[in-house]
């Protein structure tokens, strides 16, 4: 039976802090109810499995999931899944694309495609009961997308900041000037309004334009180590 799925939902995220989690894997797999990882084949190809509830009938799938495309320029993303029933001969195979759009005042707006074909067991119900399982599966993803996306925004809140204090009490006639030039509050105990890797970027950029190569460096390296031991994903820089 095939089934497809539309959805489109708007985040109070900016669209480079939604990306960086839709581009996670561990992350966002974690945000869909009944998913979870299992392994890895490479950087775009992952083990998994997921469990589905409709109706009286519970199937869990054990598969494989890849990302095909990931454009970080138009913010589009391609996926494909394939997975076999755990305890029956059922099948799922799955293509989903995914868009981002800026939708203003630090607003994504967020729409998903995702053609579905299943075989086995929940192939039995109608496609009616299937799309409002898939409903309740959209509703809870994006409900767990936004707890994660704070968690996300305050992590990121806490890379400036370990850099930031340490600036503002070494150079603190120029913090004025950083803070204009990354275009976001610093105070001078380091509490910012980052809320995004592309803030921390351009609190970097700020602390080199007004305080030179040696502030970088230290910069730099400060929130880079740090990025790297509470696992925080950040662009190269």
């Amino acid at each position: 039976m095939g089934i497809a799925i539309e959805q489109e939902f708007t985040l109070d995220a900016s669209r480079d802090l939604v990306w960086s989690l839709l581009v996670d894997p561990p992350r966002i797999v974690g945000c869909l109810p009944g998913a979870a990882l299992t392994g890895k084949t490479d950087e775009r190809t992952y083990d998994g499995t997921i469990t589905v509830k409709v109706g009286p009938v519970t199937a869990t799938y054990k598969g494989k999931v890849r990302f095909d495309r990931l454009d970080a320029a138009t913010g589009e993303t391609e996926l494909s899944g394939q997975g076999q029933e755990t305890r029956g001969k059922g099948s799922a195979d799955m293509r989903m694309r995914c868009r981002l759009q800026s939708a203003g005042a630090g607003r994504t707006s967020v729409s998903v495609v995702c053609d579905l074909a299943l075989t086995g067991l929940l192939a039995q119900f109608g496609r009616g009961m299937i799309q409002e399982v898939s409903d309740k599966m959209v509703r809870q993803f994006t409900a767990q997308m936004r707890h994660v996306l704070e968690q996300m925004r305050a992590r990121y809140q806490e890379l400036v900041k370990t850099h930031a204090a340490q600036f503002a009490r070494t150079f603190p006639a120029q913090l004025a000037e950083v803070e204009a030039a990354a275009g976001f509050k610093i105070s001078p105990d380091g509490t910012n309004g980052a809320a995004s890797p592309a803030d921390v970027i351009r609190y970097l950029d700020a602390v080199r334009k007004v305080g030179g190569d040696v502030p970088y460096t230290s910069a730099k390296l400060t929130i880079r180590n740090l990025a790297q031991r509470e696992n925080i994903p950040l662009p190269a820089f």
